[in-house]
């Protein structure tokens, strides 16, 4: 998935990346940002989980100002600091010939009180009563 994504040329990219298949893979979490169409330097972790094909996974990803969180299924799986996207949406990807499953998203901006008081009075964020 994207995130901080500003357009197709700019955003930070997370990856879940089997390294050994079997019935209990090894996956890695892998993330890099990708500026003005630039990939820049890659980080990858092993997924402290027992990860399944055949289930699904509840995937969270955080960010606050310059700080990133990823955790799967309530585990923190990733954690970093980087000031060089500061603004952008999320999105999805695959790298050709790839698949993945997506059953539920949900995008939160402003998960504060006030910021769900705000949200309450803009026709332009998902949580509003106009756009529902």
């Amino acid at each position: 998935f994207a995130l901080r994504a500003a357009d197709p040329q700019n955003y930070y990219a997370v990856q879940f990346v089997v390294t050994k298949p079997g019935p209990l893979p090894e996956v890695r979490v892998l993330r890099y940002p990708v500026v003005k169409g630039r990939i820049g330097s890659k980080s990858e972790l092993p997924i402290p989980l027992s990860l399944r094909p055949d289930t699904l996974y509840q995937v969270l990803a955080t960010v606050r100002g310059d700080q990133y969180t990823v955790s799967i299924n309530g585990q923190v799986v990733d954690t970093w600091s980087d000031p060089i996207l500061p603004t952008g949406g999320v999105g999805f990807f695959a790298e050709k010939g790839a698949s993945f499953r997506l059953r539920w998203v949900r995008v939160v901006d402003k998960d504060d009180f006030l910021g769900w008081i705000c949200s309450q009075f803009s026709p332009n964020t998902a949580d509003s009563k106009a756009s529902r």
